[in-house]
């Protein structure tokens, strides 16, 4: 399976599930094209740079943002970043607050980001962004991978994950794409490939037939120790459990075991009772995402000892030419005057 939370064979190739599901495909690609065609009405007095993606459950958005956000700061700007808001949120926006705000209240992923630059949440985008242009912000970065935009973007870059690529490339529920590669591609003013593995070659050929640009990035990963020769118990609630086993192992640990939780979970205190009680009898650490420790820290005190073995993994994304985020900052802000002097 390649991403949690989604059918299974949508990351296979297309079998008699996909086929049968093709006409209520074609329905929704169809739906999809006319929402990419209907461009936002409602702009906000600031550059706006919108982070989407061409497929559901694939990661990639929450880091390119922050590695963005990161960007924008070395250049002299206040970026604010305008994410996605958590079920059952209301429409006000709330401007994240880290040492009090819970991942139940603003999400793990908003929680992550703003590490490095403020955030607004709200199933009203458009009040979110005006929330961070009154704290000063100067650029805005959408994180929002939705085909109905509320927000006027002055660039559209789409992510594609290299490893997990797009599935078996038919539109949901036949797969997981949002719109047909065409469509999304048309939309959008730039891609970025993240990895060096072939999972998005049909994202890039694409691109390449709409005359967009492609951008390449890789992967960056760092614990607080060394992970090396280490026996460790991995655990995980994110939306690819295999990308992170995979990088436990490459960063050169020994998986004992690995247990994978339904995405987003809160882990209960039976749960990490359990998995401190493995982890001792295998006389092995523990080691999850930086995701799943910001809900961790947001649920009830783990056991005795439990932090104590634990190491957590970030992540980040490298762009493979260090122009390429000032580049496209500059883009956005130039596209934004272009407008407003229109």
């Amino acid at each position: 399976m390649g991403a949690s939370e989604t059918p299974p064979f949508w990351w296979d190739k297309p079998g008699l599930r996909a086929l049968a599901l093709a006409p209520a495909a074609a329905a929704y690609a169809s739906l999809a094209r006319r929402r990419v065609g209907n461009k936002p009405r409602i702009a906000v007095d600031l550059p706006v740079l919108l982070i989407a993606d061409f497929a559901v459950s694939v990661p990639g958005k929450t880091q390119t943002a922050m590695a963005f956000a990161r960007a924008a700061l070395d250049l002299g700007h206040r970026p604010g970043i305008v994410c996605a808001a958590p079920p059952g949120a209301g429409s006000t926006p709330h401007l994240v607050d880290v040492p009090r705000d819970t991942p139940r209240h603003v999400g793990d992923a908003a929680l992550e980001i703003a590490g490095c630059a403020p955030v607004a949440v709200g199933t009203d985008k458009a009040a979110a962004a005006r929330l961070l242009a009154a704290e000063g912000c100067d650029l805005l970065i959408l994180v929002d991978g939705g085909l109905r935009q509320p927000l006027a973007a002055h660039f559209t870059l789409i992510v594609v994950d290299a490893r997990l690529g797009l599935g078996n490339e038919r539109v949901m529920p036949a797969g997981p794409l949002r719109c047909s590669l065409t469509d999304r591609v048309r939309s959008a003013d730039a891609v970025l490939r993240i990895g060096d593995d072939t999972g998005g070659n049909s994202a890039v050929r694409a691109a390449a037939r709409a005359a967009r640009p492609v951008y390449e990035a890789r992967p960056a990963f760092s614990s607080g120790r060394s992970l090396s020769g280490r026996q460790l118990l991995a655990f995980t609630a994110i939306k690819d459990p295999t990308g992170f086993f995979d990088t436990v192992t490459k960063e050169g640990g020994e998986l004992v075991d690995r247990h994978v939780f339904g995405e987003g979970h809160y882990f209960a205190p039976d749960e990490l009772a359990e998995l401190l009680s493995d982890a001792i009898a295998a006389d092995a650490g523990l080691v999850t995402t930086r995701r799943d420790a910001i809900r961790l820290a947001g649920g009830e005190p783990p056991p005795d000892g439990f932090m104590e073995r634990l190491e957590i993994i970030d992540m980040a994304v490298e762009f493979e030419v260090d122009s390429t985020a000032p580049a496209i900052i500059a883009q956005t802000i130039d596209n934004w005057r272009a407008e407003r002097a229109r």
